[in-house]
Parts: structure tokens; C-alpha cells; sequence
């Protein structure tokens, strides 16, 4: 799949994952990719994104055109991730991504959390199927106290709940597609 976006061209599965960063990135088309164009060049059984999206990012970064490598896409394939719901004690995420420091990366949007008022030293709770712990507010790691769990809005333009120097995951015993309410 190529995506044409306002500010970029996308290339991988649709499979759901690149829906969020089209939009983000100003969403105008998208194409199949023709598999015909690959006859003669070897494309792995497990390495298949490899084999095809590389090599056809790196056709697009030398000038072909989108909307040449394959047919009209009418409408991107979503996942069925539920939208935030917000009421007057606090606001219920689903998990988006666990990073690799573990690092709970929620659903809940930049504009979204501004709009709330929330500021930076406000003490919040987070529930989870787990049980409860209190968060602060914090706008980089290193503010987070060692061993107290913090509320951050991270570099994709998401709410993250972190440790500094921990993970946020393993102590909440959070993966995606899980729910956290951040009560006020």
C-alpha cells in the first residue's frame, strides 16, 4: 500500500496501522500495490515488507509517482480501537503501544488532554484491571520522581503514562488494547 498524504508518502500493510498517520499527516489517496511489478525479483516468505515496501519507498524517493503503482484504494482498512471516552471524573484510554521502555502509549490525543486543562502539577489517578495508582503530571521524564508513576504528552502527540528509569508497563501489568481510566 502507498498512502499520498499533504506532508508525506507512507508505504506498508494495510493492515490498520497506517490509518492514524495518514490523518495526522493530511490524508488525500492511497494505491495497491501492483505484486506484477515485483515478476523476476525475489520477495521472502517472512521478510515480505522488506522484499516489497522497501524496495518500492525507495522507487517513490527516486521519483516514481503514487498514483502509478497500482490501483485506487477507496477506503483504508481501521482498527477497531474504541474513541476516549471522557465524564466528569476523568477520562477512560485504551492502550495504543508499550515502547520499549515500557512506556504506555494511550489514545488519548494532544488536543484532547490540552482541552481538558490538566497542568503540571496536578496529582491524578490512574485504574487499571489491576487495581489503582496515583500519577503526577510531568512534561519530560526526567521530572518523574524515581519509583512514582507520571503523565506525560510524548513526542507522537500522545498521553504516556511512565517511570523514569522503570517501566510503566510491567508495574501496572498493562499491554495493548487494554484499558486505564485516568480519574481526576
Amino acid at each position: 500500500m502507498v498512502v499520498l498524504c499533504k506532508l508525506g508518502v507512507l508505504v506498508g500493510p494495510d493492515n490498520g496501522l497506517l490509518v492514524r498517520a495518514a490523518e495526522r499527516l493530511g490524508f488525500k489517496a492511497a494505491y495497491q500495490i501492483d505484486g506484477r511489478r515485483f515478476k523476476g525479483e525475489k520477495v521472502s516468505a517472512t521478510f515480505h515488507g522488506r522484499d516489497v515496501f522497501a524496495r518500492m519507498a525507495a522507487n517513490l524517493a527516486d521519483g516514481l509517482r503514487p498514483d502509478t503503482v497500482g490501483a485506487l484504494v477507496k477506503e483504508l482498512v481501521r482498527l477497531d480501537i474504541p474513541s476516549v471516552g471522557v465524564s466528569d471524573e476523568g477520562m477512560t484510554c485504551t492502550i495504543l503501544h508499550v515502547d520499549s521502555f515500557g512506556n504506555v502509549i494511550l489514545n488519548l490525543g494532544e488536543e484532547e488532554f490540552l482541552r481538558l486543562g490538566l497542568h503540571d502539577d496536578r496529582r491524578l489517578e490512574v485504574k487499571t484491571m489491576h487495581g489503582r495508582s496515583s500519577a503526577s503530571m510531568a512534561r519530560t521524564y526526567s521530572e518523574i520522581r524515581r519509583d512514582e508513576l507520571g503523565i506525560i504528552l510524548g513526542s507522537q502527540g500522545y498521553v504516556e503514562l511512565a517511570m523514569r528509569e522503570s517501566s510503566a508497563a510491567t508495574r501496572l501489568g498493562l499491554k495493548p488494547l487494554d484499558q486505564v481510566e485516568i480519574r481526576f
